[in-house]
């Protein structure tokens, strides 16, 4: 299956004539158009569209012929990375895009991909925000923020926050007594955890954590 976009046609008459449809030596299909457009195809389009019947015309304008492929083309690769593991739609998209597929094409895969529950950014933001509270050493704010970074809505994100039972206190202490152990002065510790996101209030309550045990 070829994994690549193919270039956008625009303007065309109803049907094209093919002209020419030979295999290549990868097994992809090297089809040319009566008007000087050609591409490779996998042996599954050239079969699907019709497009080994050489010197007869297609069912679909080019252009219509060229943007339903580039769709199946993007739902397969989208498919793949879903199947992967499970990402936010707005990473699907920027990977679709440096793949050269456009924005419609990248659309389509991301329809069929929440048809088939593939892609769901609340599940998304539930596991990563799960997964980085248990992990401990990071504030809330700042899982939050990394949400909205990578496309997750807002008020979706600061749900999954909230459900995920982030104890920003348990977090600092943590972070900062492993920095203690080491030796590092208090003043650096506290600047380093206002660094990571951690309110006032948390980082005064974790000073005086650090007094106690450096008493």
């Amino acid at each position: 299956m070829i994994k690549t976009p193919l270039s956008e046609i625009t303007n065309s008459n109803i049907g094209v004539l093919v002209l020419s449809c030979k295999k290549n030596e990868d097994k992809t299909y090297h089809v040319i158009f009566d008007g000087g457009y050609e591409a490779d195809f996998s042996g599954e389009e050239v079969v699907k569209y019709d497009l080994f019947a050489e010197n007869e015309e297609t069912r679909l304008r080019l252009d219509e012929l060229i943007s339903e492929i580039n769709r199946q083309r993007a739902f397969t690769v989208a498919y793949t990375k879903a199947y992967a593991s499970l990402k936010p739609e707005k990473q699907l998209v920027n990977e679709l895009s440096l793949q050269g597929f456009s924005m419609a094409a990248a659309e389509y895969a991301l329809g069929r991909l929440r048809d088939e529950d593939m892609v769901n950014d609340r599940k998304y933001a539930e596991k990563y925000a799960a997964g980085k509270a248990s992990q401990g050493g990071k504030a809330s704010g700042q899982i939050l923020r990394e949400l909205v970074a990578k496309g997750i809505d807002y008020e979706v994100a600061a749900a999954a926050v909230e459900d995920a039972g982030c104890d920003d206190y348990a977090a600092a202490k943590k972070l900062a007594l492993k920095r203690a152990s080491e030796g590092i002065q208090k003043e650096k510790i506290l600047r380093y955890l206002y660094g990571k996101g951690f309110s006032s209030g948390i980082v005064a309550r974790v000073g005086e954590e650090l007094d106690c045990f450096e008493n």
